[in-house]
């Protein structure tokens, strides 16, 4: 299935995500190119959709996301996939602060760093970093799991630690560090097991809750 190019430029951002919404209802996959790291991109965007970023992108990147599959192929700014409710978003390269800050659904995976507050304030889905998470990283969840393979720094168990102690119920923030990772792994039987345990392969990610 051929694929729509759609290019970011100097446009007006709103053009841009009215034409990237408009592609959205043809089923067809996506590829959004020269997007200069412009805020705002692929805000929204449906269920059943495949769409990948060329390059790096701005802030609030497949913010309130209610299902579709995005791929960033190099960083992303602050807030990618904030409020999102299901779906996956993949990030090549590093993350900017507040990652999947709000988020209530669906899975995000950073293949670098992700920075600051990742997770603040989620009540589900799943986040996972390869890299390092930064301070505050989980502050205020009530829900949802953020797994840092590169491990993180005090102020972040801390916060984390009183964000469980504080659920009532089935909410529940859980938090899983190493500092034994290596990317060379990624493609092992180990690291393969370890995704398919926690229901985060990609077959599996899309809508996970």
């Amino acid at each position: 299935m051929s694929e729509i190019v759609i290019e970011v430029g100097k446009r007006h951002i709103r053009e841009i995500n009215e034409e990237i919404q408009e592609a959205c209802k043809t089923g067809q996959p996506i590829r959004v190119v020269n997007t200069l790291s412009r805020h705002n991109l692929g805000v929204g965007l449906p269920d059943n959709v495949d769409i990948t970023f060329e390059g790096s992108v701005g802030y609030y990147c497949g913010g309130l996301n209610t299902g579709a599959n995005i791929k960033i192929e190099r960083n992303s700014g602050w807030a990618t996939g904030e409020g999102m409710a299901k779906g996956h978003i993949e990030v090549g390269g590093r993350a900017g602060m507040s990652c999947g800050a709000a988020m209530i659904g669906g899975t995000i995976h950073v293949k670098g760093d992700a920075g600051p507050r990742c997770g603040v304030a989620m009540k589900g889905g799943n986040i996972v970093v390869e890299g390092t998470i930064g301070y505050q990283s989980g502050f205020m969840a009530h829900a949802g799991k953020i797994i840092a393979l590169g491990g993180a720094g005090n102020p972040v168990l801390t916060r984390c630690g009183r964000a469980r102690s504080g659920s009532r119920g089935r909410s529940k923030v859980w938090v899983w560090m190493s500092t034994s990772w290596n990317p060379r792994q990624r493609k092992s039987l180990k690291w393969t097991r370890f995704l398919n345990r926690w229901a985060l392969s990609t077959a599996r990610a899309t809508g996970a809750r």
